[in-house]
Formats: C-alpha cells, structure tokens, sequence
C-alpha cells in the first residue's frame, strides 16, 4: 500500500523536465534547498554551506536509485542513505521481513535504524526515500518521490519529485519541490 499524504510544497529549484528511457543516464545537478526553512541556529555560513553539501551528497545518492526502479519496476520500495561523522555515504534498506510491510512501517522502520545510529553517534545526516502522492498547488494530484533529509546541525526537509509514467512507460521527471520537515531521526537536545 502506497503511503499517500497531501501537501503543500514551493519551488525551490527549477530544473527542465526530464525524460528519462531505458539506456538514458539522467544530469543531476546539485539541488538549491537551502531556501527551505531551517530551525534557527547558531552555525556561520560556512558551517550552513557544510550542511547544504553534506545533504545535497544524500540527496544525489538516493534519486538516482528512485529513478532507477521506477524505470525498471514502476515502483519502489522505501529505503534510505546515511552520511557517517567522516563524510562517508551508506545505504540503509529493510530485510526481507519488511517485504510484506506496508510503507508507513518500513518508513518508520528506516527512522528507528537511522534514529538509533544517531542516538549512538555514528552517523550525521540521514536521507529516506519514499513514494508518495502529492497535491501540488494547482491542485493537481501526482505520484511523488520523497526524500526526508535531516542533520545533525537540525536541519530537516522534504524533497519532492514528482513523476509520472508517458508513452511505452517512459519516466517523466518534474521539477524538484521542498518543503520543512521534522525531526525525527536528530531529536533536539532538551536545551534548545
């Protein structure tokens, strides 16, 4: 069961719409996030730049595995991306016991991995990626690749792509969408 959530997002970055077929190799670029809310924080520019690559990095990890399984399967399953403490990505996805789960589970699954390497020190950014339908501003209902991206710095936000499948199942990409969102893998410290 897909998880279907509505939300209200803004245009953060105006990429060209892609068209993306078999043996085709999509351009990412890095994706300008940054406007999204962020908690305030006593970090310089320097150390936001920081943060916005270290995001990014997860960012450009995570879609192009999206994009691939929906070319391939038409669909995927949620999973997710970690950045550890010296900078190094990793992937995160669920056992073969999730293989039935619905999508809320796995999500929150992925959170509790994620959360735990948190709560240990281990890791400094987490990514998941998830579909999603989304209800865009014009009121106009797609299916969504989601991406929840938090920081250890308490930054978090949701990327969203919405696709749709065109003629002889050709992925068709749109432009990128960001919205705040929660903390829920870096929980704040109780003196913020």
């Amino acid at each position: 069961m897909k998880c279907r959530i509505a939300v209200w997002v803004m245009v953060l970055c105006m990429l060209s719409v892609q068209s993306i077929g078999a043996g085709e190799t999509p351009q990412y670029h890095p994706v300008v996030i940054s406007q999204a809310k962020r908690e305030e924080s006593d970090l310089s520019d320097h150390e936001n730049r920081k943060v916005q690559e270290e995001c990014d990095l997860l960012l450009n990890a995570l879609l192009p595995f999206a994009h691939n399984q929906l070319k391939k399967n038409g669909l995927f399953y949620p999973f997710g991306a970690v950045m550890n403490n010296n900078g190094d990505v990793a992937t995160t996805a669920l056992g073969v016991e999730f293989a039935s789960a619905e999508t809320d589970k796995m999500i929150d699954a992925l959170i509790r991995v994620h959360s735990r390497l948190a709560s240990e020190g281990n890791i400094k950014a987490s990514g998941i990626a998830y579909d999603v339908k989304v209800t865009l501003p014009e009121n106009k209902k797609t299916d969504a690749i989601a991406v929840r991206l938090e920081h250890a710095s308490g930054y978090s936000v949701v990327v969203l792509q919405p696709y749709c499948f065109g003629f002889l199942k050709k992925l068709i990409l749109d432009d990128l969408l960001a919205q705040s969102g929660t903390h829920e893998v870096f929980q704040p410290s109780v003196s913020d």
